[in-house]
């Protein structure tokens, strides 16, 4: 009983740093947030999708916004701090004032599926005639929401794979919980987030289907393979995945034909009704059916394929970018331009713990330690999520000629690297002392998080 209060604590504690870091944050602060909320603007204010055009038109509301926030002038020079207009400011709250709110829908972000934007609006109509500050806010309190619950749903999937031990579902919650840009992507106006929470709960529906799988369990799993396309085209992979596990596990059980077409049948149905609608629109206006590429600035034009993958793997530099990508930018690097902790001790530290845990899971494998099954299992799918991500890069790359990779695109391997990371480590010390590694990794994930609030601070005010 003590372990389901400690869990209940940790969801108010995530519930209340997701609004610390929601307050703390400036508006429009965290990558590529206005784009994110003009689309939410767009679906709330006219009832459909936007589209994505040679050229944007922000509504005029948006436009002031920006100026009262001085968005633009704080996000790209370091040097300034977030200082609000406050004549905008008592315009914009002024409820009297009939700001138009129509722009033409065009923006870095329309191209993506409606998913997320569609949730996000009920929660902007939710403050409808309040001040657009009013409504930013609402919706970003809506992904702090979402930060809750993919910490809740973290706490299930970990209980289930590790015998229901609440010592180990506990760290791991808090490592996903607090892990400092997690935290700003908790926050954000932005897919990402439920993207996050959605690939969570179709781990966690997998693990169900594992133990017994039901019609139900299938139909349902189904249902979130479907959504989770129609948030972000990232989700590919986790289908991918999701259906590669389902594959191997129904192919060791030896399950009867009929089985396999019911089986078929539920998973693959949803899929195509949720997804389909999404795929025909997107087929109509961009001519294919992920969705439109964003209005993307090309890069140098000189070099090619081959001159990626030199700089990407083969020399020096590229040690240093992926260092930056895989470890500064994965941990704690806010904001629009690098707001990092200045001392790169911080980061060979935290290098050291992810390659000590890549041991510690490997040693416990190879010595078949207790869960280590689960243990290559979460090996194999950060694996080809970096693999994924590289393929991803290479496309982007030959049609811009610049690279994309950020560390938060591995967020939808998570809560397999948070298990990796607590029982890797664990596997490296006797079992007596175990307790006190789980302790220390959550208290270390404390400050870590309540230090990058530090710099985030000092950055902005």
């Amino acid at each position: 009983m003590k372990k389901e209060r400690i869990f209940v604590w940790i969801l108010i504690a995530s519930f209340v740093k997701g609004i610390i870091w929601a307050i703390v944050v400036p508006p429009l602060q965290t990558p590529d947030e206005p784009v994110h909320f003009e689309y939410v603007q767009f679906m709330a204010e006219n009832n459909k999708i936007p589209i994505l055009r040679d050229e944007a038109q922000h509504s005029s509301e948006m436009e002031l916004f920006y100026k009262s926030v001085d968005m633009r002038n704080i996000a790209y020079h370091t040097e300034n701090k977030y200082k609000i207009n406050e004549n905008l400011f008592k315009e914009l709250s002024d409820n009297r004032q009939n700001y138009d709110r129509n722009s033409n829908g065009s923006s870095v972000a329309a191209g993506y599926p409606p998913g997320y934007y569609f949730f996000a609006a009920l929660f902007y109509k939710f403050f409808y005639f309040s001040s657009i500050f009013d409504r930013y806010y609402a919706v970003r309190l809506f992904s702090v929401l979402l930060g809750v619950l993919a910490t809740a749903i973290t706490y299930l999937i970990s209980s289930r794979l590790f015998d229901k031990k609440k010592n180990i579902a506990i760290t791991i919650s808090i490592l996903v919980s607090f892990h400092p840009m997690f935290s700003m992507v908790g926050i954000a106006v932005n897919n990402d987030i439920l993207m996050n929470t959605v690939t969570m709960a179709i781990m966690l529906s997998l693990i169900y289907i594992i133990y017994s799988p039901t019609r139900k369990r299938l139909l349902f799993t189904g249902v979130l393979l479907g959504f989770g396309l129609i948030i972000k085209p990232t989700m590919v992979f986790v289908t991918a995945i999701a259906l590669s596990l389902i594959l191997v596990y129904f192919i060791s059980k030896k399950f009867s034909l009929q089985f396999w077409i019911e089986s078929a049948v539920y998973l693959f149905v949803p899929i195509l009704i949720i997804y389909l609608p999404w795929g025909i629109f997107s087929f109509k206006h961009y001519h294919s059916f992920t969705g439109g590429i964003g209005m993307q600035p090309p890069g140098d034009l000189n070099v090619g394929l081959h001159w990626y993958i030199v700089n990407t793997f083969l020399i020096k530099e590229a040690i240093f970018r992926s260092f930056d990508t895989w470890v500064v930018s994965f941990w704690a690097n806010f904001g629009w331009l690098d707001t990092r902790f200045t001392s790169r001790i911080i980061y060979k530290v935290l290098a050291l713990i992810s390659l000590a845990s890549v041991v510690g899971s490997i040693y416990g494998i190879i010595k078949r330690k207790k869960y280590y099954k689960t243990i290559a299992v979460c090996l194999i799918v950060v694996i080809l999520n970096f693999i994924f991500l590289y393929l991803v890069e290479i496309q982007y790359f030959m049609r811009f000629h610049n690279f994309m990779l950020q560390g938060r695109y591995l967020f939808t391997s998570l809560v397999p690297i948070s298990i990796i990371i607590v029982m890797g480590i664990s596997y490296l010390f006797p079992e007596k002392l175990k307790n006190y590694v789980f302790y220390s990794l959550c208290l270390l994930m404390f400050l870590f998080n309540v230090s990058s609030l530090d710099i985030i601070s000092s950055r902005y005010y």
